[in-house]
């Protein structure tokens, strides 16, 4: 049923269980929803090609009424779905009907527009607007568990968790399960779901849960790519770097800011090259035979005093 949006339940782990309207079952991982519905390509989706696909409707300039509309958004949410973005398409289904039943009740828009066409590029337009304050309320809240400062950032936070915390005394609960028929043979048991029709329910949703399970969602420090995880220390997700696709941002990570921080920090650039010049003198001593401990006293001289000085840095900072 287009409209109907996703129904969720869950019970005391990290899964949410999502039943979509054509009977469909799946587990998404707390926090996964987000990730789903902040895709580069779930972006082009619901942008780009809606817009397109308005543009070249069929029908787009027949009368404006309730069967044509009814039938254009029939038309325009079989072609925009999308099998591996099932979040994405049913917010869009449910939110979109929402704000065609909205813009009809405002005369003044059914007014302006000559035909369905116009119609569905109102409504895309108020679409558009949901979609970009639920994008940029979900980076927000990376932003900040991220620790990046930005104050627009700080206050999207403000007005998501003013909401969220109102929702949390029932969503940091598990969901009630009930027997609704029982026999010799088997057992019938029903859930209490909690249905979801537009983007900001996504975000409050998942933020709830984020809490209740101790997860955070951040930003990648080396792809920008957002990433859930439990230890807010985390600052590398585990998708392939962009620097090398066979490795991780996790593992390629350290090692890239190690580097960055010696081309910009002058006493970390001096540090190393001092380490390294000590190092390939004593490598150097071994090949001829001779004893390399001084080398290793003057490595490990050097390795005590960098210490000391981030020490120094850190109590001071």
């Amino acid at each position: 049923m287009i409209g109907h949006g996703i129904d969720v339940y869950y019970k005391n782990d990290h899964k949410n269980t999502v039943l979509f309207p054509d009977g469909r079952t799946i587990s998404y991982n707390v926090g996964n929803m987000l990730l789903e519905m902040v895709k580069e390509k779930t972006k082009y989706l619901l942008t780009e090609k809606l817009r397109n696909m308005i543009r070249i409707f069929p029908d787009y300039t027949v009368v404006l009424n309730i069967k044509n509309i009814t039938d254009a958004f029939k038309w325009l949410y079989d072609t925009v779905a999308s099998e591996d973005l099932p979040i994405s398409t049913e917010i869009f289904g449910s939110s979109y009907s929402k704000i065609i039943n909205m813009m009809l009740e405002d005369e003044k828009t059914v007014i302006e527009c000559n035909c369905v066409g116009d119609f569905l590029m109102k409504c895309y337009q108020k679409f558009r607007e949901y979609m970009e304050i639920f994008w940029f309320g979900v980076d927000s809240l990376a932003n900040v568990n991220s620790n990046i400062e930005d104050p627009l950032s700080e206050e999207m936070v403000a007005l998501v968790k003013k909401n969220a915390d109102r929702m949390y005394p029932v969503l940091g609960k598990k969901c009630n399960n009930r027997r609704v028929k029982k026999t010799e043979e088997y057992e019938i048991r029903e859930w209490t779901t909690f249905n979801i029709k537009m983007p900001i329910q996504v975000l409050e949703f998942e933020y709830c849960r984020m809490r209740k399970t101790g997860n955070l969602l951040k930003k990648c420090a080396n792809c920008g790519r957002y990433f859930v995880v439990k230890n807010r220390k985390k600052i590398f997700c585990n998708n392939p770097s962009p620097q090398n696709s066979n490795r991780s941002c996790k593992e390629i990570g350290s090692q890239i800011r190690r580097q960055q921080k010696r081309e910009t920090d002058i006493v970390e650039k001096q540090y190393h090259r001092d380490y390294t010049s000590k190092a390939m003198a004593a490598k150097r001593a071994r090949d001829k035979g001779e004893s390399d401990d001084h080398f290793y006293d003057e490595m490990r001289r050097l390795s005590e005093a960098h210490k000391e000085s981030k020490k120094g840095i850190k109590d001071n900072g």
